[in-house]
């Protein structure tokens, strides 16, 4: 919800939380980069794709192919 809403601190602060509960939480992880990417900060993108790799490869290709990944 704080993601649709634009409101991405809270968003932040909402899969932290999930995350914290749960480290292997890969929709968690994968909505964290997203947001990431919402607000332009590439650093933590690809900090939170590193983790997603490990924690849920199939969330992670998926991301690359959506997020990352420059059209040819």
């Amino acid at each position: 919800v704080y993601y649709r809403s634009k409101r991405y601190p809270e968003a932040i602060a909402a899969f932290k939380t999930a995350i914290g509960l749960r480290a292997n939480f890969g929709e968690a992880h994968f909505n964290l980069a997203v947001t990431y990417v919402a607000l332009g900060d590439k650093k933590k993108v690809l900090e939170e794709y590193q983790v997603l790799k490990s924690v849920d490869p199939k969330l992670a290709e998926d991301f690359f192919g959506r997020f990352i990944k420059k059209p040819n």
